[in-house]
């Protein structure tokens, strides 16, 4: 997730903050400082803003102890963990790929919100303690979230945890991935409509509900977008998304490299040095910081990267790699030998192609083939 700031790392998960979350920071400051502690308890004004602050901080720590328990559970089932990132609508567990069984799925998705849930049942307990003046009303609101935190994620709407236990369930019982995608996905995008039409009606108050609801309907379509992707992938062979391009000398200057680009009609090139290979894109000009007059080489926008295998590397794992790590082109090797490159483009180029066959084929059953189809 761009415009993200890393802040800590645990059990090698990178621990990032986004933009958003500051805004979303003091917007809740505001209202826990100006609506709930004001409403409930009799402090001066300083000490609801304290109070405001503490709990919307803690109801982060929270989010991403939610989080953090997806996290754990997947790494224990051989799941790698990229990130987790706190932004806006609350957090993001980044999985570098999706489990193989459906148990393992019920298992990282039901964590999140039994944490939460044992997160609310702690809070409570310190709430009944009764620890101080202050205290109580913290954990008040803290053990509240929590226990609404565990409730709204069990909601069986893709792709919120609820949505993924209900896949998992389905995906189970129907021994079909793609079509318990499909029923969870469409339940996301029916709770997505009950949530904009609940904001319309509480307008402008409910102005939130709109935006969650158009969220979580995105959502819910990308990710059954993304598992059509994945089929279709896993059926194709890695070299029909290659496309021929030559080496370009990285000895060039920058001025020689871009009469080659128009020339080709391409923006990015491989390079090769010794036994490395170097990726040459366009947006890598600014980061150039002009020192002399002389026209600076190719090599100065230069990135190292890795090299795809024919026979090794598997499409989606190479798309959501590529995804990931923003990268824009690698260099293809059969043999040892370079053939030519793979995009993110020839990625796209092809989930245009899948989507509309899943949308003809829905239409003209007998005509069309699904996208996750072998030919016959």
């Amino acid at each position: 997730m761009n415009n993200s700031l890393t802040i800590a790392k645990i059990r090698g998960i990178r621990i990032r903050l986004h933009i958003s979350w500051l805004l979303v920071l003091a917007i809740l400051t505001y209202a826990l400082a100006t609506g709930f502690f004001p409403l409930r308890y009799e402090f001066d004004t300083v000490t609801n803003w304290i109070l405001g602050a503490s709990s919307a901080l803690l109801l982060f720590v929270s989010v991403f102890i939610h989080e953090l328990a997806h996290s754990v559970i997947a790494q224990k089932k051989g799941l790698g963990v990229r990130s987790i990132t706190l932004f806006f609508f609350g957090g993001l567990a980044n999985i570098e790929s999706d489990p193989e069984k459906p148990l393992v799925e019920f298992k990282i998705s039901i964590g999140g919100p039994l944490a939460s849930f044992g997160l609310g049942l702690f809070f409570y307990f310190l709430y009944i303690a009764d620890l101080g003046l202050y205290l109580t009303p913290l954990f008040d609101y803290l053990s509240k979230i929590n226990f609404m935190l565990a409730i709204f994620n069990m909601i069986p709407a893709f792709p919120l945890d609820g949505g993924r236990v209900f896949r998992s369930i389905l995906w189970a019982y129907l021994d079909d991935h793609k079509k318990a995608t499909k029923i969870a996905s469409n339940s996301g995008k029916i709770f997505g409509s009950i949530l904009i039409a609940l904001g319309i009606v509480l307008f402008p108050s409910g102005i939130w509900f709109v935006f969650m609801g158009l969220f979580l309907m995105f959502l819910a379509e990308t990710g059954y977008k993304q598992v059509l992707v994945k089929f279709a992938l896993e059926k194709i062979n890695i070299k029909e998304l290659v496309s021929e391009r030559p080496l370009i000398d990285p000895n060039w200057t920058i001025d020689e490299y871009l009469k080659w680009c128009r020339k080709e009609n391409v923006l990015s090139a491989i390079a090769k040095k010794g036994d490395d290979y170097f990726a040459v894109e366009l947006d890598n000009l600014q980061k150039i910081k002009k020192k002399t007059k002389d026209i600076p080489p190719v090599s100065s926008i230069m990135k190292k990267t890795k090299t795809i295998d024919t026979e090794k590397d598997e499409p989606f794992k190479l798309f959501k790699e590529m995804q990931n790590n923003n990268i824009g082109i690698m260099p293809v090797i059969e043999n040892g030998d370079y053939i030519g490159i793979i995009s993110t483009d020839s990625f796209y180029r092809l989930i245009k192609v899948i989507n509309l066959q899943e949308k003809l084929s829905e239409s003209f059953p007998d005509i069309i083939k699904p996208a996750n189809n072998n030919s016959d």
